[in-house]
């Protein structure tokens, strides 16, 4: 519920996640977030301000991904950025890659 500023608690914490995307991601550089399943992965590549750019749904094992990051590097040359980096969940240890395009 919005306490006052109009904000609820997910639009707070979405705007902090911009935040700090912002500072770590290039702004010539797209996002791309990857939700790993066992035999289906679902991409979005996003832009600095965490608009939704491209999807796609990949019906691959996860460790077979090659084809679905061609395919965000692809996407972003089109919107004119200049490479993509890839997002892990947040409790992951590994820190984000970025791949040129």
């Amino acid at each position: 519920m919005a306490q006052g500023s109009g904000l609820t608690r997910g639009d707070r914490r979405r705007n902090q996640e911009i935040v700090a995307l912002r500072g770590v991601v290039r702004r010539d550089r797209g996002v791309l977030a990857i939700d790993l399943g066992e035999d289906k992965q679902v991409a979005a590549l996003m832009d600095h301000d965490n608009r939704v750019l491209a999807r796609k749904v990949a019906t691959v094992k996860a460790h077979e991904l090659g084809p679905l990051l061609g395919w965000a590097t692809q996407q972003a040359a089109k919107y004119g950025l200049d490479g993509v980096t890839v997002g892990w969940a947040r409790n992951s240890t590994q820190p984000a890659k970025t791949l040129p395009t």
